[in-house]
């Protein structure tokens, strides 16, 4: 499970948010911007991942447990839903 959460997850999520940035889609601001103000449920709560600033995308490092890894990536289709086609 730690393979996937803390090897494949924060790749595949900085891969996914810096191709938005890169086609001007959201800037990095508004990335944290969605990030800090969306709503966990309760289930996701207590997975809840750390604030994502500017400098983790650029320094290609998601910061946070295995746990709030996967909750993260299980999250990123609902937080970013208004980008996504």
């Amino acid at each position: 499970m730690h393979d996937f959460a803390e090897g494949v997850c924060p790749l595949i999520i900085l891969a996914m948010l810096k191709e938005a940035s890169a086609k001007r889609l959201m800037t990095y601001d508004q990335i944290e911007q969605k990030m800090n103000t969306f709503n966990y449920g309760m289930n996701d709560h207590s997975n809840k991942p750390p604030k994502i600033r500017a400098k983790h995308l650029t320094n290609n490092r998601i910061i946070g447990s295995a746990s709030q890894k996967l909750c993260l990536f299980k999250l990123i289709p609902i937080i970013f839903d208004d980008v996504i086609d």
